[in-house]
């Protein structure tokens, strides 16, 4: 047997996703199986068909070895004598009248195949039906009308109404295991099955068979699949399998403990999961792990396949199409919720709740509600470690946890090496909320991975503790590119928010990103900013349009672009917001709130008003350690208000300077007179910081007395306004 590495299927399916080649249908056993018109008929069952023994045509040219010489059934005595006896496991079949099997039970029908020999024959439904099927046991394994099919056996054009099955392992209404048949064009309509382990409402367990054309229709008002793991809507388990064009439909599926699906409970090395569907009323779930919507656990390939429910509940691992994705590859498939996806447990998703190193293509997850007790709430994939997202999205009313890590399209992102990588994605939401630390309107907490073409819009509130963003709620090394924020409020209880992003740590970068935000950013925090609350990383050609930025009470380290800069790299950046206010108690700045050993290449700050409640405040820098700006300018009001004595250090570009700090070219684009402080007295009317520069007031675009030569108008500035002037 050639032995496979796990992570194989995703390369080579993902070579054929990208080579425009991933194909719908499937080489089928049927080729193999004369597909000539048969010359049968229901009339064949008139007669000494009736009593004929053991099927229709026994003892007139009826032998089963081939399809021409099928043996007929006509009677519920003949089909269950199939069963009685495994000699017949290997023949041909064929139904020439619909089967009623009312007056057999657990006890007197005789399943067709065991363990030890499968039926690797062929029955040919021939579009008749079988009705009235009840099996209910408590002791028996391998419970369906089949026991076990096995390989090169094919069960096709054949339907099933009004059926019961119940058993302890493997247990299925068609098979409770297939070991390599091929299942096609095969319909129930059930009232409701159940079993232990590996339970399924076509197929218990599937091993390298195929399934095509096939579904299951649940009627009852009771629990429609249950078990207590390996527990699908169509297939318990499937390893090395394939099912495409399949469906399941009612009210729910459940199980007790783990790996529960609405399609297939678990998929497996090399499955295939292929345009099939699960849609239920009520409920896809249980008390345990690796719960999903089309599969409860996928280290094989789901296309073009989805589940739309009310909800799904579970532990941990819990997503609206794949509970736990371990390297697997899942393609334009999505999840529709009407109610919500709730986990008690880590690592809850929209659409998938851990994803480890598999791949995610044109994936999507619509909904109201996406919740979690624990830590890895996405409103698309509760934690991606070391994956791929590419092209996808959530659109979630609400996104919300108890724990930390939580995100409207991802609650926590980890890469490194080139992995963890998100493209081309986004999240709209009107919620994301914690009581903990990181949450981001795309991604809570992002440890190393890159960020690329991607954003977050959020119509209502983002909120949490600390490490709280518009975008990303903490960013650690990781590499953000051409990504935006359009929010409206983001707000935080103790530290670090940001209008894109609340941290972002050391040898992070950020490139071409802006961030947008309708309402107020801030709360009762510090370390608060327009893009980024705290950063010591690189940022450039970047932006913050924000509205309204407030600390509340005590609140330190706030800047209309970064609260607080530490040891970073800033160049062509700024903030602007015309007609809007930044308030805090202490280091407030319309740029920056604080910077410490770092350096600012053209930059500027636009405000109406730029106001300290505590003491030092500057229309574009609060305070500055050991730093160096260049190139930059103010443009805002400046007003200090504590009533407890004067603020001392007021300045209408940098409010106080200390250490080897350096200015070089940079100016107050607003006449000094504005500058009012309630309890003192601001700096000189002739200074732009704290100390002086010589030559008087300076008014940017006064071009007699600003020295023009030392401005890039060519690569970087250019005169966009009347006022002053503007980055390209």
């Amino acid at each position: 047997m050639l032995v496979r590495s796990k992570s194989c299927l995703t390369i080579c399916a993902l070579a054929l996703l990208v080579s425009g080649c991933v194909s719908t249908t499937s080489p089928s056993k049927l080729e193999a199986v004369a597909q000539t018109s048969l010359n049968f008929s229901e009339s064949m069952c008139q007669g000494s068909a009736i009593t004929d023994s053991p099927f229709g045509n026994s003892s007139h040219g009826g032998d089963g070895l081939t399809a021409n010489t099928a043996y007929i059934i006509c009677t519920a005595k003949q089909f269950n004598n199939i069963g009685s006896s495994s000699e017949y496991w290997d023949k041909h079949f064929i139904l020439l009248t619909n089967i009623n099997l009312i007056s057999y039970s657990s006890v007197t029908y005789k399943r067709i195949g065991d363990s030890t020999t499968p039926f690797t024959g062929v029955l040919d439904g021939n579009s008749k039906k079988i009705i009235n099927f009840t099996y209910s046991s408590g002791v028996n394994n391998y419970v369906g009308i089949f026991g076990v099919l096995g390989a090169n056996g094919v069960v096709k054009n054949l339907n099933l109404s009004n059926v019961v099955v119940s058993g302890v392992n493997y247990v299925g209404i068609l098979a409770g295991e297939n070991q390599g048949a091929e299942i096609r064009n095969v319909n129930i309509v059930a009232s409701y099955m159940s079993g232990t382990t590996y339970v399924g409402g076509l197929v218990g367990r599937n091993t390298s068979g195929e399934i095509y054309n096939s579904s299951v229709t649940f009627i009852s008002s009771v629990t429609s699949v249950s078990g207590t793991s390996y527990v699908g809507g169509l297939v318990g388990r499937m390893d090395y399998g394939k099912m495409q064009d399949s469906f399941v439909s009612g009210l729910s599926v459940s199980a007790t403990a783990g790996y529960v699906g609405g399609v297939v409970g678990y998929n497996d090395s090399w499955g295939q999961i292929r345009l099939c569907y699960a849609k239920f009323t009520n409920m896809i779930g249980g008390s345990g792990d690796n719960i999903g919507g089309v599969s409860g656990y996928n280290d094989g390939l789901i296309y073009q396949s989805y589940a739309e429910f009310a909800r799904i509940n579970g532990r941990s691992s819990v997503g609206g199409v794949v509970g736990s994705n371990n390297a697997g590859l899942v393609q334009e498939s999505h999840a529709k919720v009407t109610v919500h996806v709730i986990g008690s447990g880590a690592d809850v998703g929209g659409a998938i709740g851990y994803n480890g190193t598999g791949t995610v293509n044109k994936a999507y997850s619509e909904g109201v509600l996406v919740q979690g007790t624990a830590s890895n709430i996405g409103g698309l994939i509760g934690r991606n470690v070391n994956g791929a997202i590419t092209s996808s999205y959530a659109k979630v009313t609400s996104v919300t946890g108890t724990g930390s890590g939580v995100g409207g399209l991802v609650g926590y992102n980890a890469g490194g090496s080139g992995s963890g990588k998100i493209e081309s994605s986004y999240a709209e939401t009107t919620t994301v909320s914690s009581v903990d630390d990181y949450v981001g309107g795309l991604i809570g907490r992002n440890d190393g991975g890159e960020i690329k073409n991607s954003y977050a819009k959020s119509v209502g509130l983002i909120s949490g503790s600390s490490y709280v963003g518009g975008m990303i709620g903490s960013n650690g090394s990781g590499y953000l590119s051409s990504d935006y924020a359009d929010v409206r409020t983001v707000t935080g209880a103790v530290n670090f928010v940001g209008g894109l992003l609340g941290n972002s740590e050391i040898n992070s970068n950020i490139s071409k990103c802006y961030a947008k935000s309708s309402g107020i950013i801030g709360g009762n925090a510090s370390y608060i900013g327009g893009f980024v609350g705290v950063t010591s990383g690189q940022i450039d050609e970047s932006y913050a349009l924000p509205t309204t930025i407030t600390g509340s009470g005590a609140a330190t380290y706030i800047g209309g672009f970064a609260g607080y800069v530490d040891t970073t790299f800033l160049m062509n950046v700024y903030v602007q917001s015309p007609a809007g206010t930044i308030t805090g108690a202490d280091q407030v700045g319309g740029f920056v709130g604080t910077m410490e050993t770092s350096t600012i290449y053209n930059s500027y700050a636009v405000w109406t008003k730029v106001k300290a409640t505590g003491s030092t405040v500057g229309g574009h820098v609060g305070e500055a350690f050991d730093s160096d700006i260049y190139n930059s300018f103010s443009v805002a009001d400046i007003e200090g208000t504590d009533a407890g004595g004067p603020i001392e250090r007021v300045g209408y570009f940098l409010g106080h300077l200390t250490g080897a700090t350096a200015l070089h070219d940079v100016y107050s684009a607003k006449d000094p007179s504005v500058c009012v402080n309630h309890s003192g007295d601001c700096n000189d009317v002739s200074a732009v910081y704290e100390g002086w520069i010589s030559g008087g007031v300076t008014y940017f675009y006064d071009k007699r007395m600003t020295p023009m030569s030392k401005w890039d108008f060519t690569n970087y500035w250019q005169e966009k306004t009347s006022d002053y002037p503007t980055l390209r």
